[in-house]
C-alpha cells in the first residue's frame, strides 16, 4: 500500500506543477509522458452478505467502468459511523472490469444494537484510490464510487482456534425472540434449547465426514412469519457464512409446527494433511 500512495502522491504533485504552467512550457525534471490531467472514473463496490460483524473479513466485489491493459489495484475503505475505518486492496486483472476480495471490518467498539437487524448501514464501503500496475504514458486516473451500506450485527458464535480445531460452530438468531422461542438441531447429534434469543452449538470434531442438516424447532410461535439468520463459523474462526430467510405460514401456538431444515453442510477431511473443511448452503 505504501508504494500505491507514493506513486499517487507523485502523480498529484506532477499535476499541481503542470496546472501552474502554460501549454508551451516543459517541466524541468518531469518527463513529458506524465504531464497530464487525471481522469476520474466512477466504480462500484458491494458486499455479500450485506449484514456482517465487526473485526471479520467481509467478501466484497469491485467493478470498474472500463478495462485496462495492466492490473489495477483498487483501494477499498470501510468506514463506520463512529469514525473507525479499515482499508484493503482488490486487484482487478488486466482486461477485466470486476474482481472480488475481502476487507476486514474495524474492530468492535463494544456497542451492540440489541436488535435482530443490527445497526443499519453503520458501515459504508467506498473506492478511494486506484493504481495501474503499468502506468500509461500521458494518462493518470483517480476514482470515486458509490457508498455501499453494510449492517453491523451483534453476535456470532466463536471460540479460540485451539478449542475449535476441526470443528464448526453455528448460531441462530431470529426476529422478536421475546415472543418466539426457537431451537436448533443437527438431527440425532446436536441440539440447543436455551429459551433465550440466541441458539448456538459446536459440531464436534469426532463426527465422520459426510452431509448433515441444521434444522430449527419452532417451540413457541406468536407470528405467522419469522425472519431468521444463521451464522456458520468455519474452524479458522474468522470465516463466517451468513444464511438468512423467513419461516412463513406458521401456526401460532406452542409445539404446533414441524421442524424446518435450513442449512445443509458437508464435512471433508483431507487424507494427507488431516485438515477439515466445511461447505454449507441453504437446504432445498
Amino acid at each position: 500500500m505504501k508504494n500505491i500512495f507514493k506513486k499517487l502522491l507523485f502523480s498529484l504533485l506532477s499535476l499541481t506543477v503542470l496546472n501552474s504552467c502554460t501549454e508551451e512550457e516543459e517541466l524541468i525534471g518531469f518527463p513529458l509522458e506524465i504531464q497530464t490531467e487525471a481522469t476520474e472514473i466512477v466504480g462500484t463496490v458491494s458486499s455479500n452478505p450485506t449484514s456482517f460483524f465487526e473485526g471479520l473479513p467481509l467478501n466484497i466485489t469491485v467493478t470498474l467502468p472500463q478495462t485496462f491493459a495492466s492490473d489495477a489495484d483498487v483501494e477499498v475503505t470501510a468506514l463506520f459511523n463512529s469514525g473507525a475505518q479499515t482499508v484493503a486492496t482488490v486487484t482487478v486483472p488486466a482486461g477485466a472490469t470486476t474482481a472480488t476480495g475481502k476487507i476486514t471490518l474495524p474492530s468492535s467498539d463494544g456497542f451492540n444494537s440489541g436488535i435482530f437487524e443490527g445497526l443499519l448501514n453503520y458501515c459504508q464501503l467506498s473506492l478511494t484510490a486506484i493504481l495501474l500496475d503499468e502506468l500509461e504514458p500521458g494518462k493518470a486516473y483517480t476514482i470515486t464510487s458509490n457508498n455501499f451500506g453494510v449492517n453491523i450485527l451483534d453476535q456470532y458464535s466463536a471460540y479460540t482456534t485451539a478449542v475449535a480445531n476441526s470443528r464448526m460452530n453455528y448460531l441462530l438468531d431470529w426476529a422478536n425472540p421475546e415472543d418466539n422461542d426457537l431451537d436448533v438441531y443437527i438431527a440425532g447429534l446436536e441440539s440447543s434449547e436455551t429459551g433465550t434469543r440466541y441458539e448456538s452449538d459446536i459440531f464436534n470434531a469426532e463426527y465422520p465426514d459426510g452431509e448433515y442438516t441444521i434444522e430449527v424447532g419452532l417451540y413457541i410461535v406468536s407470528e405467522t412469519s419469522i425472519p431468521w439468520k444463521l451464522f456458520f463459523v468455519h474452524p479458522d474462526q474468522v470465516t463466517v457464512d451468513v444464511f438468512e430467510g423467513t419461516f412463513d405460514n406458521l401456526t401460532i401456538g406452542t409445539g404446533l409446527n414441524d421442524n424446518i431444515d435450513i442449512v445443509t453442510f458437508t464435512k471433508t477431511t483431507d487424507p494427507d494433511t488431516g485438515d477439515v473443511t466445511f461447505v454449507a448452503g441453504l437446504s432445498n
